[in-house]
């Protein structure tokens, strides 16, 4: 089993690395340019777009006039789902086929190992790899925001009360340098790093289970990219239309909320453990918290097992 953990650390440590310059990077410059553009800007930006963008958001507009909303947005980015993604994705699909391509099977079945320790070594690497790239992001965000500022034009005070203060409407604006920590509490963003690890583990064990019964590595990788497109599609269909909202409940992608579930941990301390989600109104608008993340976590524990029971009793083919 040390054997195979070390094999499976060497062939994944320089994919990890790559993945976490890249996210790490990423995450500080998102926090940057959210430093940059001015609240009052934005808000300009966002109210053009109208109604229809607010189809599309999973928060309601006026969280994201925040700059916790603001910056929760970087989970949702597809640099930051693509490299995770990307990383899970290419290591659950070496697990076997990516060896029968290579042509290695059967110098690591020589081993005194079995099938299951093989499977079970990759699902741990890849797993923490995935654990850690999305504390990464966290991390790349707590960068952001310990090392940035922002600046904001105010009006003078015309009355200055006890709690309250009337602005000068005639007066010049004045700019206001305040650092970016003492706008943005950083407990909260850890619910969307949960959300991000849990698809991460989805997509890893799903492409484990690709893997499991392919030869090809390129075909295995192939199918899981076209399962992606088609969720997307769904996911995209049944937030365009109303008509179509049931097809939200045929993509995994209906349990990856990261933005909302940021803001809801935000707002009440016990978001973690919410079975459902109410928007403002008191309608139930999707899954919870835990209920999203158990969601994920359940198909991809379920898809390994499929991985780990399509492996065992599979004829491995001779090398070409």
């Amino acid at each position: 089993m040390r054997f195979l953990l070390r094999k499976a650390l060497g062939e994944a440590i320089w994919p990890w690395l790559a993945c976490a310059a890249a996210l790490l990077a990423y995450a500080w410059l998102r926090v940057w340019l959210v430093a940059q553009l001015e609240m009052s800007n934005f808000q300009k930006i966002v109210l053009s777009l109208g109604d229809e963008f607010a189809k599309f958001s999973p928060i309601p507009l006026d969280q994201l006039f925040t700059y916790l909303g603001r910056v929760a947005r970087t989970y949702g980015e597809p640099i930051v789902t693509m490299c995770v993604t990307a990383w899970a994705v290419s290591r659950g699909s070496d697990v076997v086929s990516g060896e029968l391509g290579r042509g290695t099977m059967e110098m690591v079945l020589s081993q005194p190992v079995s099938r299951r320790q093989i499977l079970v070594s990759h699902a741990a690497v890849v797993t923490a790899g995935s654990a850690l790239l999305c504390a990464i992001v966290w991390l790349g965000i707590y960068l952001g925001v310990q090392t940035n500022q922002t600046t904001e034009s105010v009006q003078p005070p015309l009355i200055t009360l006890p709690g309250y203060t009337i602005p000068n409407p005639w007066g010049e604006p004045v700019e206001r340098v305040t650092p970016m920590r003492e706008q943005l509490p950083m407990g909260p963003l850890l619910a969307g790093s949960a959300n991000l690890f849990c698809l991460a583990f989805f997509m890893a064990g799903f492409a484990a289970w690709m893997s499991s019964w392919d030869r090809y590595r390129w075909r295995t990788i192939g199918i899981v990219i076209a399962f992606l497109i088609a969720q997307s599609t769904l996911l995209y269909f049944s937030l365009a239309l109303e008509s179509l909202g049931w097809l939200g409940w045929l993509t995994v992608f209906t349990a990856y909320n990261p933005e909302r579930f940021i803001s809801a941990a935000n707002q009440r301390p016990g978001a973690w453990l919410e079975w459902s989600y109410f928007d403002t109104a008191g309608d139930w608008a999707g899954p919870g918290m835990l209920a999203a993340n158990l969601t994920l976590l359940s198909l991809g524990a379920l898809a390994y097992g499929l991985a780990g029971l399509t492996f065992r009793r599979r004829d491995l083919p001779p090398p070409l």
